[in-house]
């Protein structure tokens, strides 16, 4: 029996020394896949920082061409407006000049209309006389009253 101790304490032994080699082994692998699990880790937020930093930038510089457009398209419709308005206010200020002138001639129609009905009020009641003649603006209808007329006159 004490044989049978000798053979099982050396199988027990060669069972503690392959448990120890495996764990060793099975340290070993989870130390690996550790270190595998960590540097794959590091390196894939190095790919992700990267390409953030990558398409950020491009982002950036696509958003600032985008702003400076549509600053310039501001601009542009700004001045557009402006002069609309400006527009707008010459055709309002000659729209006024053009009631104002319209007005000015009715009154002025309507009072050379009231002068000419007075005219024709005070020719209706006057009777007609003969305008007296004037001999300095008569014209000579011979000759003898032409040369009177000249030595008169000087």
């Amino acid at each position: 029996m004490d044989e049978l101790r000798g053979i099982l304490a050396e199988m027990e032994r060669e069972e503690r020394n392959l448990l120890e080699q495996r764990a060793g082994e099975v340290r070993a692998a989870a130390t690996g896949a550790t270190i595998a699990i960590t540097i794959g880790t590091l390196l894939c937020l190095l790919v992700v920082t990267a390409a953030g930093f990558t398409i950020t930038r491009s982002l950036t510089s696509q958003i600032g061409a985008a702003v400076q457009h549509m600053q310039s398209s501001s601009g542009e419709l700004q001045a557009a407006a402006n002069q609309q308005a400006t527009g707008a206010k010459e055709q309002s200020t000659a729209m006024n000049e053009i009631t104002t002138t319209m007005s000015e001639l009715r009154a002025t129609s309507k009072q050379i209309a009231e002068s000419a009905q007075r005219v024709a009020q005070i020719a209706r009641k006057r009777p007609k006389a003969r305008a007296p003649e004037n001999r300095r603006f008569r014209r000579p209808t011979t000759r003898s009253e032409a040369s009177n007329e000249t030595s008169t006159s000087s």
